[in-house]
């Protein structure tokens, strides 16, 4: 309907093939029908084959149904700690369709977003897309940010995004996706395809009634609770709420603390990684040790034979509880599992 010079041109430059106006000859449509069937794709093919590649991506998804606790924040310091643990490709992901700030947060408005995806993948050429596009960030990340047109969110059903992770899963060792907080389908979607789901809480009350109901959905959608690990996140200075507190009204350990940091609006407002900014901070090296603990066998045990080679190697910092029952670094509960507490 769009029978304009600018309706032609937007058409162009999104790559269509063809452009029919309405009201249109039947003959025209029929005609300009037969040769988009046996029109190659842009790689020259007459139909899209998939990507060749051995690469398998672990997928880790930072999920919360709270907002403020910071999910972005590890979304984007645990993709980077992953970048520079192994130098392998590594892809942040917004997978908030109406509400991602990744861009916001490291102050990087180029790059593919899932706008591009969108369009590429009406027309079957979604793998030219991502191979074409350069969304490689100075850090040394990709990323995917959300939608530039935040009107385009509704569009994004769980086909499409699950043609997208397919091809980006060949792509990348590590794909680090910033959730939604919602379990709407294709939140529902990226959990259930996840190795990793890192679900981050506050000790306030609204907070852990919302992580009780994620669990439970988690539980009832047949996700193992092995794949889940609850995170503990300090918003403010201090919170009356202890530890075991937390784990009895969960019935589950905690697997990591966050402590309250003022420093983190500072690495935002900088438009750098937390670890970047400050990478002696504790927190800093609590998310290298996550990041080294979630890691594909294969590289922490290429990491134990050439140690010296590995950036930065985990130290798996934890103190005694502190004074609201919490404890620094990485819970005894998550080291055991890897083997690696006392």
């Amino acid at each position: 309907a769009y029978a304009t010079p600018y309706g032609r041109k937007t058409a162009t430059e999104v790559g269509v093939d063809a452009f029919v106006t309405k009201p249109f000859n039947a003959n025209e449509l029929a005609t300009k029908a037969s040769k988009m069937i046996t029109l190659p794709d842009r790689s020259g093919n007459t139909q899209t084959e998939p990507l060749k590649s051995s690469r398998s991506a672990r997928l880790i998804s930072i999920h919360s149904l709270r907002g403020g606790l910071g999910s972005t924040a590890l979304a984007t310091n645990l993709a980077f700690a992953l970048q520079n643990l192994w130098h392998e490709p590594t892809l942040l992901m917004d997978a908030d369709f109406a509400g991602g700030q990744i861009d916001m947060n490291l102050k990087w408005p180029g790059g593919l977003s899932w706008s591009d995806l969108l369009r590429a993948s009406a027309r079957n050429i979604l793998k030219q897309t991502l191979f074409d596009a350069s969304i490689k960030h100075d850090t040394g990340l990709h990323i995917l940010t959300a939608p530039r047109d935040l009107t385009e969110s509704d569009r994004f059903d769980p086909s499409i995004v699950r043609q997208c992770l397919d091809l980006l899963q060949q792509q990348y060792e590590y794909i680090i996706a910033d959730l939604a907080h919602d379990l709407r389908n294709n939140t529902c979607e990226l959990l259930n395809d996840s190795d990793t789901i890192l679900h981050l809480l506050s000790p306030a009350i609204v907070s852990l009634q919302s992580a009780k109901k994620a669990l439970d959905t988690y539980a009832s959608s047949g996700i193992p609770d092995d794949k889940v690990e609850l995170i503990l996140v300090d918003t403010r200075p201090q919170y009356r709420a202890t530890a075991s507190d937390i784990e009895s009204y969960h019935g589950r350990s905690l697997s990591a603390y966050i402590p309250y940091a003022a420093e983190m609006t500072h690495a935002i407002d900088r438009g750098q990684p937390f670890i970047k900014a400050y990478p002696s901070h504790s927190i800093s090296i609590l998310v290298e040790n996550l990041a080294f603990l979630f890691s594909k066998p294969e590289h922490k045990a290429a990491s134990q034979e050439k140690s010296s080679a590995v950036r930065g190697m985990p130290h798996f910092q934890h103190t005694s509880p502190g004074q609201n029952g919490t404890h620094q670094g990485i819970a005894h509960s998550l080291l055991k599992r890897f083997g690696l507490g006392s």
